[in-house]
């Protein structure tokens, strides 16, 4: 606390891979320089199985995707990176090594990526296949990609973490910073962590397997933690008084699990800065920080601070059926609520920025669980009567006296739930922008000592 101001630091997420092989001395490695191979075929003939490949400074993208076929043991991982791990690449521009993007195959195990710089555009992005795992991208810098998913986790237990992720968007399509995909079995165990993750297409999406025999395939214990995710002017689009953007969503979730109750985690997060696409653009969102659909279910928000958008939370009613090529349509096993949770979150200034827009911290058709959150500034709490014969459940919550309830007045709980005066809010310092540009926003009358 600082007076009357509670400020709110950044902190490492506990669950970040610490890479002890980064500042090793004396592990077996391998050099590499732009005009030493003309592929990566080319350096893996020759590197033996035990070693690291380590790049001099230089541009490596005529060696085209670096496709990683060889299983490690667990305690003896091999890294591909950066030769000087003192500095991350977006602390040195033009002392770097520039690549393509990475393709882990079925079968390729325990790697790291560290310190390397992917920038588009026309590149091909970096994929972890169905059948790989274990695999860690760490302090990369991938920028200006414009045709493909960033990175995309098919495999488990793979981990996203000290990113910055930036501009990675196209006119035509949707080109997520880190997509977590659903592909025929369960995804498991996947991380993303501590990134800075800005002006790209959608941050982290949770996509479901629309193109498999069970378009309901679940998601499980995936951890996404410490992020920045957010939008700069230089997306946004002004059409005389009204703002979009060329971007759709914070974070996007389309499945989750189903045989297990252990929730996915998206926690510690800050989120902002998203607005409504243009009309008539390719792009398809009402701007929210957080869209919940198709198969997502039983999910966790904890201890995130979304704020400066038209909505922080946009979940529709769960599909009925799906229709599968070649099966027909398939029904949704789990019809019903979808179990979502909201705890200490902080969420403020949820704006109308359009006469379109709800201006909302909830647009929501299922029932949620609220507790102890902070809301202000917005709209309205929430923006649709529930389609469900269970109402949201609010605990314990603080709603300043300028957020209406809005459909939320049917099941707010008087005795549990806190409307204080607005004199006795209190402002809240949000540090952001981990890596590019640290520093702090305020929040303006945003919390209340519960």
């Amino acid at each position: 606390m600082t007076g009357m101001t509670q400020t709110i630091a950044l902190a490492s997420s506990p669950l970040v891979d610490p890479l002890p092989e980064v500042e090793a001395v004396g592990r077996p490695s391998f050099v590499l320089r732009p005009h030493d191979f003309a592929h990566w075929e080319a350096a893996f003939e020759t590197a033996p199985d035990h070693t690291d490949l380590v790049l001099e400074p230089g541009d490596y993208r005529d060696w085209g995707t670096c496709v990683i076929r060889q299983g490690n043991r667990a305690g003896h991982r091999r890294l591909v990176r950066f030769v000087d791990p003192a500095k991350r690449p977006w602390e040195r521009i033009g002392d770097e090594a520039l690549t393509q993007g990475f393709q882990f195959a079925s079968g390729a195990s325990h790697w790291a990526v560290h310190g390397l710089t992917i920038r588009g555009p026309d590149l091909a992005g970096s994929v972890v296949r169905r059948g790989a795992e274990h695999i860690t991208f760490d302090s990369l810098l991938i920028e200006d990609v414009d045709r493909v998913n960033t990175i995309r986790l098919v495999g488990n237990h793979c981990t996203v973490q000290q990113c910055v992720i930036r501009r990675a968007w196209s006119p035509t399509h949707d080109v997520i910073a880190v997509l977590i995909a659903v592909d025929e079995e369960p995804n498991v165990g996947n991380r993303v962590l501590d990134n800075e993750i800005y002006d790209c297409g959608d941050g982290v999406g949770v996509t479901w397997d629309d193109h498999g025999p069970d378009p309901y395939q679940e998601c499980l214990d995936l951890v996404v933690e410490g992020n920045d995710i957010y939008l700069t002017e230089a997306r946004h689009i002004q059409r005389a008084t009204r703002i979009y953007a060329t971007a759709e969503n914070g974070i996007d979730i389309k499945a989750g699990p189903r045989t297990r109750t252990q929730p996915l985690e998206f926690v510690h997060n800050r989120i902002w800065g998203f607005r409504t696409p243009e009309p008539g653009s390719a792009q398809r969102s009402d701007g929210a920080a957080v869209t919940i659909h198709r198969g997502a279910q039983r999910l966790l928000f904890a201890h995130n601070v979304i704020f400066d958008c038209p909505i922080a939370f946009h979940e529709v009613v769960r599909d009925l059926d799906h229709p599968v090529e070649g099966v027909g349509k398939v029904t949704d096993p789990r019809q019903g609520d979808r179990e979502v949770t909201l705890r200490s979150n902080i969420i403020s200034f949820m704006h109308p920025y359009n006469p379109e827009d709800a201006g909302a911290i909830l647009r929501t058709r299922l029932p949620f669980r609220l507790e102890r959150n902070w809301f202000s500034h917005s709209g309205t709490l929430s923006a649709l009567p529930k389609v469900s014969p269970t109402h949201d459940m609010f605990m314990n919550n603080v709603l300043h006296e300028d957020t209406p309830l809005g459909a939320a007045v049917a099941d707010w709980k008087a005795g549990s739930n806190c409307v204080p005066p607005a004199a006795d809010m209190r402002d809240v310092l949000i540090e952001r922008c981990r890596w590019t540009n640290p520093g702090l926003v305020r929040l303006r009358s945003a919390v209340f000592p519960l």
